[in-house]
């Protein structure tokens, strides 16, 4: 099964210039978790409702006086449509994220999440065409997995 079949197509998204404020607005009018920060009609960034509350928490701003652009920038991992559903698995998997933006060309054409994915799984395997949901669920134990904190002394 490809990306392209369960992406969300046309997801929200914000500009480096919008607000924390405007940023937390869409995530709440389109119940989503991240928005891809867009540049010209390039993925520069990703944020994440955890970004937001993080960076109003610790830069102590309102989320009007805020703009997004001058938040840490993480960095993006994205998969392709035409990329089966296990290679997005596996990308999240990897780099511990449950969401992906879709990109064609360089530029943004949906959002795939593990919630997409693990609608999509079946019980059994031997299907090449969708993930199984012991894949989905080997996923999600690796994007759980805690980070290795650094040691401070």
């Amino acid at each position: 099964m490809k990306v392209r079949e369960i992406m969300t197509s046309k997801p929200a998204t914000c500009s480096p210039g919008d607000s924390v404020a405007s940023a937390l607005q869409r995530l709440w009018e389109d119940d989503c978790g991240i928005l891809p920060v867009i540049e010209g009609d390039q993925v520069v960034g990703i944020v994440t409702d955890r970004d937001l509350a993080m960076a109003l928490l610790f830069q102590g701003a309102r989320p009007t006086e805020l703009s997004i652009g001058k938040l840490p920038r993480n960095e993006v991992h994205s998969c392709s449509p035409e990329d089966e559903t296990r290679t997005a698995l596996e990308v999240m998997a990897k780099h511990q994220v449950r969401r992906l933006p879709v990109v064609e060309d360089g530029r943004l054409v949906g959002v795939v999440s593990l919630n997409d994915v693990a609608l999509e799984a079946h019980s059994t395997h031997g299907s090449l065409e969708r993930p199984t949901y012991e894949e989905v669920a080997k996923a999600f134990q690796a994007i759980c997995t805690h980070r290795q904190q650094p040691v401070t002394v």
